[in-house]
């Protein structure tokens, strides 16, 4: 592992057959527009997701999946929630 990446708490993932490096364990979650934070809350929760930040302005929620948990399977889970629109690692674009 690069040592950049240890220090930030990231990993290097295969998403979606692309590796990548992200934080260690996180994913962002879309919302639709017009979806109530409880219900938004709810959604993330059912699945053992502990909400990190709420973006009401980007209508996503920064999330923490469980430990030892496989991201790509838990984002394609919360991607069948009907208020979801997407859910991806917190990819880390400018590496140093």
């Amino acid at each position: 592992m690069e040592a950049w990446a240890k220090k930030l708490g990231a990993t290097r993932v295969i998403w979606k057959g692309v590796a990548l490096y992200a934080m260690t364990g996180q994913l962002v979650v879309d919302f639709r527009p017009g979806t109530p934070q409880p219900v938004r809350d709810a959604a993330v929760e059912k699945h053992g997701l502990t909400i990190i930040n709420r973006s009401e302005f980007l209508d996503s929620y920064l999330t923490q999946v469980p430990s030892g948990a496989d991201l790509e399977s838990v984002a394609n889970t919360v991607m069948k929630e009907p208020v979801v629109e997407k859910a991806f690692p917190n990819i880390i674009t400018n590496p140093p």
